[in-house]
Order: C-alpha cells, then structure tokens, then sequence
C-alpha cells in the first residue's frame, strides 16, 4: 500500500532560545515561543499532506521542564491529529526521560508511546508497516540499543525508530551509540533516527536519517530547520525536507577592509549584511554579525564599539524592517600591518605564526595541550567549559576563533 509519514525529532518544546540580547526594536514578541510555533507548523503539515502517521523520534520536552501547560498544549496537538485520522509514533530521548511532564500527561489514543523495557514493535496492519522502537528509561545511555532490536517483519514496511549518537557526533552527547552498518543489515525500509539537531542522510541504501531539529535555538543550530515527509510509492521510498522553522539563526561576516570612517564602515556593514540575508524571503533572522578588516579606523571602532554596535543595531533594525534581530556584534577588524614587514623586525613573529597555524592542524599537538591544562580546567567553573561560547580545545571552530585572535591581537599590539 502507497502512504506517507512524517519523520520529525528533537522538538524541545517551550524550550528557550539562548544567547539573543534585548535592545530596543528586537522583535522580542516573534521571537517567544518560536518551538511551539515551529510544532504547529508540523502538525498543520502532517494535516496538509495527509499523511497516515508521525514519527517523533525523542527529545519532545527539554530535560527538567515542570510546566505543565507545556504537556496539555501538546495534548491539545495530539487531538487535532486524532480527529484527522493520522497516528503518532513516539521514542522518549534523553531529556524527555528526566522530564516530570513526560509522566503526568494523558495522551489521546492515537499516540503509541514506545515502552522503555526492551525495543519492541507496533504494527500497522492496514498499511502494512512495522515500527521497532524503544524509549531511554534514564537520561544517560550508553549501551548499543540498536543490536536488541527486533528482526524486520516478513511482508511489512519496516521502520526503525531510535534516539542515538550513531557512531558519535560533534556538539552532542554519545547516547545509545551504535554503527551505521549495523543498523544498515538490520535489513529495515528506514531508519527515523533523533538526537543529532542537524540534518542528515546518513545512508540512502536503506535511509538511515536525521531530520534534524524543528526550530534552532541557538547560533550553533543555524539554517533551515524542520521534518522529512517521507513517500512510500510501490514500495520505494522518496524524501523530502520540510522547513518548519520561524526563525533562523545565520553567522554574517562584513569585511569592511580599506574604509577610511566609521561612517562608511557602518554603510559597507549594512549593505553586505543585507546581502547575505537576501534569499531569507523575509523569514526573522537571529544573526551572528562579525565585523572583519584591515582599516586604518580601526582604533576608533575599538574604542568606540558600544557606539558603533548601537548604531549598527539601529540601522540593520530600520532596512530589515524589524526581520533581523543581531544576536551578538563582533568588531574583529585590524589595523593595516605589513606582516613581511613585521617579520623582518621581529624574526619569531613568522615561527610563532607558523607554530599557532600547525597547533590548530595537528591532533598530537592538542592532545599535549590539553594534557597540560588539565588541572586548569578541573579549577573553573563547568559552564565556562561546555556551551556555545565554552573552552573547548576538541572544538575546531573554537580553535580557528582563537588562534585568530591571537594573531590578530599581536600583529595590531607591534603596529601600535
């Protein structure tokens, strides 16, 4: 039988979105309560495709959230879908098992909550298809769950249906780890995967996928966010991505170098921001805006940044027309320096440069370092390590971000 199903995951309801700073003209009002809005808009989705059935592959609520209020509005969801015949699929993920709403929500009866005792299976004889699923029981799992999976059921459309890590992934926690092989000879149709916020097709050969979140909350979670509809046609499976999302959060470089003002810098800001945010079809935009440079103003932007942020801030608000909220200015610019000039005066500057650019290269080399600073890292505090902005020396980009400062920090110190 032909069908189509909705393949969505990590929705975090009523979670908030981090790191975005309040000035006058922020679009504060459509910024609060982006998730709930982005789940709407899947359920108005799976309403609109008249698809059968919704797989929500874990992560539903955000950890330790007691609002209930929370749990009735995805109730409330749950009953719009009931009353236009599509059924619901659910795996409970790592935030959703420490979760008190997870417990204390009674759900219409067209939702199918996976236990948590062993993976097991739903089927759905009328389409013919069987759903293998299992919900983590505590919040840290680190067993291979996928190997006590069910074997695929003769004659049915299998879908396997798991909140993991795979094989490890940057940015999240190892959970339920596994290999994409074995889950590519378990000899299952699809594979609806969670926990992993960014989109991707791991395999096509069966699709192993992750949809991704539905809405980003913070600058790490950038671009479209949403579900995959999937379409099964004489047995063959199509996918499509579905954008969910309210608001996108995107990282914005302005290179501003050789204006000879402040003035100018702003309009060259303004306009290359506007550039990059063209294709936006006037979807809110939460943007990281670094501002980047050789300028002979740079010492008047540095001294004078809170001055030049609050004018940028005005001016983006004013030819965005509210639709770009800045979630964070960088003035990163540089004073002009003839680098070959400054080896020459200073010979170790050229091996110190070429040291700092072979420590972001070289694995062995971090590892020592971090070796090193090991009891440094024991004595601060633990947010200043995890996060966004944390001290991450595994982190490439946290890398590449400081080492750029390093250089830049010197060359502008000995042309001052």
């Amino acid at each position: 039988m032909d069908f189509k199903f909705i393949h969505a995951a990590d929705v975090h309801l009523d979670s908030p979105l981090r790191g975005l700073e309040r000035y006058e003209g922020a679009p504060v009002d459509e910024i609060r309560g982006a998730v709930r809005r982005a789940f709407i808009n899947l359920i108005d989705m799976c309403i609109r495709e008249r698809v059968k059935f919704l797989v929500l592959a874990g992560d539903l609520y955000d950890g330790d959230l007691l609002d209930y209020q929370t749990g009735l509005f995805f109730a409330a969801q749950m009953s719009r879908l009931r009353a236009s015949g599509i059924k619901v699929y659910i795996v409970l993920g790592n935030h959703d098992a420490q979760s008190e709403v997870t417990k204390g929500v009674r759900l219409p009866d067209n939702v199918h909550l996976f236990s948590a005792d062993t993976p097991h299976t739903i089927y759905d004889e009328e389409l013919g298809v069987a759903l293998h699923g299992w919900s983590y029981p505590t919040r840290a799992v680190t067993e291979d769950v996928s190997r006590r999976y069910p074997e695929p059921a003769f004659g049915f459309y299998n879908i396997g249906i798991l909140h993991t890590s795979l094989d490890g992934r940057e940015g999240h926690d190892n959970y339920a780890p596994c290999s994409l092989q074995d889950l590519i000879r378990k000899g299952y149709n699809y594979w609806a995967l969670g926990h992993v916020h960014q989109r991707e097709i791991a395999a096509e050969n069966p699709l192993v996928v992750f949809p991704g979140n539905i809405q980003g909350r913070h600058i790490r979670e950038t671009g479209p966010k949403g579900c995959m509809l999937v379409e099964v046609l004489n047995g063959q499976t199509h996918l499509q991505f579905r954008p969910l999302d309210v608001l996108q959060w995107a990282v914005c470089t302005a290179d501003i170098t050789g204006v000879k003002s402040p003035e100018e810098a702003l309009d060259l800001a303004v306009e290359q921001l506007q550039d990059q945010i063209a294709v936006s079809g006037g979807k809110l935009h939460a943007v990281r805006f670094i501002i980047e440079g050789a300028t002979k103003v740079n010492n008047q932007l540095q001294r004078n940044k809170d001055h030049f942020i609050y004018n940028l801030r005005a001016a983006v608000n004013d030819v965005s027309r509210g639709s770009v909220w800045l979630e964070k200015v960088l003035v990163e610019t540089r004073q002009v320096a003839d680098l070959e000039a400054l080896f020459d005066e200073h010979p170790t500057l050229k091996d110190f440069f070429r040291i700092l650019h072979e420590f972001a290269e070289d694995t062995s080399l971090r590892e020592e370092l971090e070796a090193e600073l090991r009891g440094f890292y024991n004595m601060i505090p633990k947010e200043a390590v995890i996060g966004e902005d944390g001290l991450n020396l595994n982190d490439s980009r946290f890398l590449e971000t400081i080492i750029a400062q390093a250089k830049k920090l010197i060359a502008d110190e000995l042309v001052s």
